[in-house]
C-alpha cells in the first residue's frame, strides 16, 4: 500500500516538497503540504470548504488572511530547538498568503469545515507542553491545535521523542468511532531525524534511537 508513505520531492516552481490528498492517501478528509520557499517567496490559497493550519516548521515569515494579518512571525532555525513554532488558523471561504522573511519551511494542514471559527494567531505561549508515557514510551508533545484552542476538524501537535524511546505505544489504531476505547481519525506524519545523534546507528534501528520530531496532524471524523 504505497499511499501510506509518502517521500518528499521538490516542485521548483510552487516549493513543494510534500503534498498528500484525500485522494493519494485513498482516505476522506485529510490535506497535508509542505514548502520549502526562499526569503521573498510568496504562497497564496484559498480556503475554499477547508480549514487550514499553517505551522512555521522553520524560518520566519508574514501571513495574512482577508481581515487579519501578522508579521515577523517564527524563531526557529531547526525543529530541535525545543521551542514551540508559530501558527496560524484559518477558517472556510477565507485565503491566505505566507510570506518568506527568511529561508523558511511551512506545514499546510486541511481539513472540511464550515466556518465556525474565526482566523487567529496561535503563538507558542498558545500551545500546550505535556509528556505522555512512561519509561521507554515517554514522549514530549507540543499541542499546537489539540485541544488547547478550538477547530471544528483538525489536531496539530509536534511530539519529540527521545533516543530509544518509542512515539506509539501501546499498539492502537483510529478505524472505528467507538469512544472511549476506538477513536476514528485519519493521521499524517510528518517526521524530522536528528542524525547528528543517529550517525552511529544502522537504517533499520534509526527511526527508534534518534531524536525524532514528528509533525502531528489528525482529523475527528463524526
Amino acid at each position: 500500500m504505497s499511499f501510506l508513505h509518502s517521500k518528499s520531492s521538490l516542485n521548483q516552481e510552487t516549493g513543494c516538497i510534500q503534498h498528500i490528498s484525500p485522494a493519494s492517501a485513498n482516505w476522506q478528509y485529510v490535506g497535508f503540504e509542505v514548502y520549502e520557499l526562499p526569503p521573498g517567496a510568496i504562497l497564496s490559497q484559498a480556503t475554499e470548504d477547508q480549514e487550514v493550519c499553517v505551522v512555521i516548521v522553520t524560518g520566519k515569515a508574514d501571513i495574512k488572511t482577508q481581515h487579519e494579518e501578522w508579521t515577523g512571525l517564527g524563531q526557529r532555525e531547526s525543529v530541535f530547538e525545543k521551542q514551540a513554532p508559530y501558527s496560524v488558523y484559518v477558517p472556510p471561504k477565507d485565503q491566505f498568503q505566507v510570506t518568506a522573511v527568511t529561508q523558511l519551511e511551512v506545514a499546510i494542514s486541511k481539513a472540511p469545515a464550515e466556518g465556525l471559527y474565526p482566523a487567529r494567531l496561535i503563538s507558542p505561549d498558545d500551545t500546550q507542553y505535556e509528556v505522555r508515557g512512561e519509561g521507554t514510551n515517554q514522549r514530549y508533545v507540543c499541542n499546537i491545535l489539540f485541544g488547547n484552542m478550538a477547530a471544528e476538524k483538525l489536531l496539530v501537535c509536534e511530539v519529540i521523542t527521545p533516543n530509544g524511546h518509542w512515539s506509539s505505544y501501546p499498539p492502537h489504531k483510529h478505524d472505528q468511532d467507538a469512544a472511549p476505547k476506538e477513536t476514528q481519525l485519519e493521521e499524517t506524519y510528518y517526521h524530522r531525524i536528528n542524525l547528528l545523534r543517529a550517525l552511529h546507528f544502522n537504517v533499520c534501528t534509526q527511526m527508534t534511537e534518534a531524536w525524532m520530531k514528528p509533525l502531528l496532524l489528525r482529523i475527528k471524523v463524526w
